[in-house]
């Protein structure tokens, strides 16, 4: 509907009154793959759109897609439509509902060296709806190729992924954090009721992680996790239920005072067995920094005895993985709840994690 051509200085406030009321509506009906509401487009590396601002808006697309169709909110990238986009520096995008999207918001810089989105802020926004054909199909928001980036203060809603179709896209996602993010902050979030609802073996992610470096110097703190759902599948790490995933050859990442809570209770998952985790950190990850989180989960599986739910689960094979890790609180309950995994193997007491890990020493393990 509106295109942001390598244009600078542009501001779209949908405030009658100056102030953050959302009294613009702007809507694209178009159910075509591809289509978005907004688009903000670099026409080349140093010409992208910058210095722009999106708020106080209601921003709404034509359909929530499918594994086939896939519709943009805001659209950050290229003006030819390809997902990188060069230097779309120093965009704003405040206080707006972004519902009836297959990705709320993407925004994504040039892969070249010095062609990353500067000073992204995604800010105040309602990512999602109560009701769920008008809500997020797939991701509420995409940020890669980034540096300087803040994402705070929003809230991720109804992220409902329903297709039958076998394939990872089903893997519904509230905040993606993807190649290239670097030097930025996820702060003071909201994210719930992330899940897939079909039976093909596929979950929701919370928060998921994978920027692709050992040195992000990404901060993660303060966010709210809950409602992660899915059938599930036998490994977390890629098609099982988690809070927070960090994926990849990640590194370089602080976690401080996040609360994560799987928190459904039981469920009939995959039949196969499942694996679901508050936190769940890939082989390849290192450098972790995680302190003062609160990371539970109660999950059950009532179709497979063997299915397990971790507090916090790492395929590391050594605690060099975590630089720090204190004055975290690991709660697994129920029938499934383990504390913590390393090195393939179940540390189910908090003893037995510290011993393993060679840290916590002031966590805790409780309701």
């Amino acid at each position: 509907v509106i295109k942001l051509n390598g244009a600078d200085r542009t501001t779209i406030d949908g405030s009658l009154s100056g102030g953050t009321d959302r009294s613009l509506t702007i809507s694209n009906p178009n159910t075509a793959t591809g289509t978005s509401v907004l688009w903000i487009g670099s026409i080349g590396a140093g010409a992208g759109a910058t210095n722009d601002t999106i708020k106080n808006c209601i921003i709404s697309a034509g359909t929530v897609g499918s594994t086939s169709v896939t519709t943009f909110g805001v659209f950050v990238g290229d003006t030819t439509g390809a997902a990188n986009g060069a230097d779309n520096d120093s965009l704003t995008i405040q206080n707006n509902q972004i519902l009836k999207a297959t990705i709320g918001i993407q925004s994504i810089g040039g892969a070249t060296a010095g062609q990353q989105d500067d000073n992204l802020l995604i800010d105040g926004n309602t990512i999602g709806d109560s009701v769920v054909a008008n809500s997020i199909g797939r991701i509420g928001m995409n940020v890669g190729q980034a540096t300087g980036a803040t994402v705070s203060r929003n809230t991720v809603l109804n992220v409902v992924t329903t297709d039958s179709a076998i394939t990872s896209s089903n893997n519904a996602r509230g905040i993606l954090i993807s190649t290239g993010t670097a030097n930025s902050s996820v702060v003071r979030n909201n994210v719930s009721g992330v899940r897939y609802t079909s039976t093909g073996g596929y979950a929701g992610k919370g928060i998921d992680i994978n920027t692709g470096s050992a040195t992000s110097n990404l901060t993660v703190a303060n966010n709210f996790v809950s409602d992660i759902k899915g059938d599930g599948w036998s490994d977390v790490m890629s098609d099982g239920i988690a809070g927070i995933r960090i994926l990849g050859t990640t590194g370089g990442i602080n976690l401080y005072y996040n609360s994560v809570n799987l928190g459904s209770g039981s469920f009939a998952g995959n039949s196969s067995g499942t694996q679901s985790a508050a936190l769940a950190i890939a082989s390849t990850v290192t450098g972790l920094d995680i302190r003062n989180n609160i990371l539970a989960s109660n999950l059950v599986n009532t179709a497979a005895s063997g299915a397990k739910t971790y507090a916090v689960f790492s395929a590391t094979t050594t605690n060099a993985v975590f630089t720090t890790s204190n004055y975290n609180d690991y709660f697994a309950s129920g029938a499934q709840g383990v504390l913590g995994s390393l090195n393939a193997l179940d540390r189910t007491t908090l003893a037995a994690w510290q011993t393993a890990t060679g840290q916590d020493g002031a966590s805790v393990a409780g309701d």
